[in-house]
């Protein structure tokens, strides 16, 4: 390594987004926070043909068509510059969910 080159330690910056993970009793109120629709045709799978109902969110430079889907288990998240899809599986690995205290009951 050369003598004038002087390395550091860097951290990504913390950041704050709101989310919500899509369940059977809210995935209406979720369409209807994210600004998505409710869709109810059938998602083929390799398996058998199931009707799974997802909120196809406009999301902010999605890299693929499943970004834009929220299925029952996935999460939809805001950031300041708009909606994100995540399965459990992506959400894990990219955050620690912190528990959102009720004021109301302290």
């Amino acid at each position: 390594m050369p003598n004038n080159l002087t390395l550091v330690q860097l951290s990504r910056k913390k950041f704050q987004v709101e989310g919500v993970q899509v369940t059977a009793t809210n995935i209406e109120a979720v369409a209807e926070w994210c600004g998505g629709t409710l869709v109810e045709a059938p998602e083929i799978s390799h398996v058998d043909d199931v009707y799974n109902p997802y909120i196809k969110v406009e999301v902010f430079r999605p890299m693929n068509e499943r970004q834009t889907k929220a299925f029952i288990g996935d999460w939809v998240l805001f950031a300041g510059k708009g909606y994100k899809v995540y399965t459990q599986k992506a959400l894990d690995k990219s955050f620690e969910v912190e528990p959102v205290v009720d004021v109301s009951d302290i």
